[in-house]
C-alpha cells in the first residue's frame, strides 16, 4: 500500500469514530438504563409520572420542557436540569422503539416537547459549527425527532397550526371573544361570561394581595424633583416566590402569546378588512420597537450601576491601602 494511503485511512477512521452511530446510542441505551418494569418505573424517580393515574404527568414534563428551554435560551445550557432531560429523552427514544409507545401526541403537542427537541437541535447545530466540541449532544434528540415524525406525520409537521385551530377553542382564548364593536386596538377581546367581584369578595374570601408591606420609604431628589419610593414587601404561606413570579414569561406562554398574536390579526383582517389589518401591524411594530429601546435602556443603567459600584469598591480599597501605609 502507498506510503499516503496508510497515513490517510487512520486519520478517515478518526474522523467517523469521533460521532456515534445510531448503533452505538442503541449500546449506550442498554448499557446506562437501571433493569425496570417499564418507562414508568424509569422516569418516576425524576417525578415526571403522575402516582395517581401512573401516567406520564403532562404538567411536569411541561415544567421541565419550560426549565430547559429557559436555559438554552439564557445561557446555553440544558442547565441544573441536564441529567433529568437527557435520561428522560433516552428513555422515550427506548419507548419508542416498542410496540406500543405510551407517549401520545396530546402529551407532545401539550408539554411541548417539539418545541424543546427544535431548540436542543437549533442550539446543538449552531454551536457544532463554531466549537469543535459543542456543549449540547444532540444525537439523542435527533434521534427521537425522526422516531416522531415517522409515527405522527403529517400531524407532527402540522402541530403548530393545530395548536393554532384550537386556540380559541380549548386554548388560552376559549373564554373570550373578539369584540367587534371595539374603536380602537387595546378592547379587541372581552371575557364571554364574567362576574363583577363587587358584593362577592365576602363570600368568596377575595383578598386583595398575599404580600404583607413592612417597610416604606419616600425621597425626593431637589435637583431634578423625582420622587423615590422603596416598598419591602413580606412574602406569606402560600404565595408564589418573586423568584418564580420573575421566570414569566415561560418559553410556552411566548408560544401561545405568538399563536394568539397571528389568530389577532387574522381575525382582524375577517371582521375589519385589510386596512385595519395593516393598521394593526403598524402598532405592533411600533410595540416591538418601544420594547427593544425599554431593554436597551435597562442595558445601558444595569451596566452604569456596576460601573459604578466598581469604581466604589476599586476606591474604598485603595483607600484602604493608604490608611494601613
Amino acid at each position: 500500500m502507498p506510503r499516503r494511503l496508510r497515513w490517510l485511512i487512520p486519520a478517515v477512521r478518526f474522523a467517523t469514530e469521533s460521532r456515534p452511530s445510531y448503533a452505538d446510542s442503541d449500546l449506550e441505551l442498554e448499557e446506562k438504563r437501571p433493569e425496570h418494569a417499564d418507562i414508568y418505573d424509569a422516569l418516576s424517580p425524576m417525578g415526571l409520572i403522575d402516582p395517581g393515574s401512573r401516567r406520564l404527568s403532562e404538567h411536569k414534563l411541561l415544567e421541565l420542557s419550560d426549565d430547559i428551554r429557559a436555559h438554552l435560551l439564557e445561557d446555553a445550557s440544558l442547565g441544573d436540569s441536564a441529567e433529568v432531560v437527557k435520561r428522560t429523552l433516552r428513555e422515550l427514544v427506548r419507548d419508542e422503539s416498542g410496540a406500543m409507545p405510551v407517549l401520545d401526541f396530546a402529551t407532545i403537542q401539550n408539554a411541548r416537547l417539539d418545541k424543546l427537541l427544535s431548540d436542543i437541535l437549533a442550539l446543538g447545530h449552531q454551536q457544532t459549527s463554531l466549537h469543535p466540541r459543542p456543549r449540547i449532544d444532540t444525537l439523542t434528540a435527533e434521534r427521537l425527532q425522526r422516531l416522531w415524525m415517522a409515527r405522527f406525520r403529517e400531524k407532527y409537521f402540522n402541530i403548530d397550526q393545530i395548536r393554532h385551530q384550537s386556540l380559541s377553542k380549548t386554548g388560552r382564548l376559549k373564554d373570550v371573544t373578539f369584540n367587534n364593536a371595539a374603536t380602537d386596538n387595546w378592547e379587541l377581546w372581552q371575557a364571554e361570561n364574567c362576574k363583577t367581584l363587587s358584593g362577592l369578595e365576602s363570600n368568596l374570601q377575595f383578598k386583595p394581595g398575599q404580600y404583607i408591606i413592612r417597610q416604606y420609604g419616600h425621597k425626593q431628589n431637589l435637583q431634578n424633583r423625582l420622587h423615590r419610593i422603596i416598598v419591602t414587601l413580606e412574602r406569606v404561606a402560600g404565595q408564589p416566590s418573586m423568584t418564580n413570579l420573575a421566570k414569566v414569561p415561560r418559553p410556552s406562554q411566548m408560544d401561545d402569546w405568538v399563536l394568539f398574536e397571528k389568530f389577532e390579526g387574522e381575525t382582524i383582517r375577517q371582521n375589519h378588512g385589510e386596512q385595519s389589518f395593516l393598521d394593526w401591524k403598524m402598532m405592533k411594530a411600533q410595540e416591538r420597537m418601544e420594547r427593544r429601546q425599554w431593554r436597551r435602556a435597562l442595558e445601558v443603567g444595569a451596566a452604569l450601576t456596576m460601573a459604578r459600584r466598581a469604581r466604589y469598591s476599586y476606591g474604598m480599597r485603595d483607600l484602604g491601602i493608604k490608611e494601613k501605609t
